[in-house]
């Protein structure tokens, strides 16, 4: 039902194959693991029973691509410190289930897009400093349901465009824009 790469573990292994696993719940990446893993291939398999998956720090550094069939019914994703960082794209809008994400310091800086306006569920979302710094177009949208927001300071460094709808202005302020900034909304 999990599966748990401990700590320091498959540091050379490149690529993962999982097939079979409908059963599987949860995915643990320990710290500085799967540094050299490049492609994680499911096939056309179903995980409707995975609500939870943590990555380490130091981890999981050279994957570039998550495949959508692994995202669809994700509740809750941590990831640590400093992982992640060769990842190119994340299909958002598969992450509607998504009700907590975390994400630590430095991480998450090779992804140019986020949208996070389908994550309609979520309700927790905290951000370590220094992380998503390659996102270039920011969307905030439809996310007045977040109970809890922490994000550090100096993210979404390389954000050029942002799109703002539907949203209140404790989150505008948590992104990082005083409550007293004048936007331009697009209503369509």
């Amino acid at each position: 039902e999990y599966i748990v790469v401990d700590d320091d573990a498959m540091t050379t292994v490149t690529r993962v194959v999982l097939t079979n696993l409908n059963a599987l719940k949860s995915v643990l990446i320990g710290d500085r693991s799967c540094g050299s893993l490049r492609y994680v291939d499911t096939g056309r398999g179903s995980f409707d029973q995975l609500t939870f998956v943590e990555v380490g720090s130091n981890a999981m550094n050279g994957l570039q691509n998550i495949q959508s069939n692994l995202l669809t019914n994700l509740e809750t994703v941590e990831i640590g410190s400093h992982s992640l960082n060769a990842l190119l794209s994340v299909n958002t809008s598969a992450l509607t289930s998504l009700f907590s994400l975390s994400v630590g310091a430095s991480s998450l800086n090779q992804l140019t897009s986020f949208p996070m306006s389908s994550m309609k569920s979520l309700r927790i979302l905290r951000i370590g400093s220094s992380s998503f710094l390659s996102v270039n177009q920011l969307t905030l949208a439809g996310m007045d349901s977040l109970e809890t927001i922490r994000i550090d300071d100096d993210n979404w460094s390389g954000v050029t465009t942002v799109q703002v709808s539907d949203v209140n202005t404790r989150v505008l302020e948590a992104f990082g824009f005083p409550s007293n900034t004048s936007f331009s909304i697009d209503q369509r």
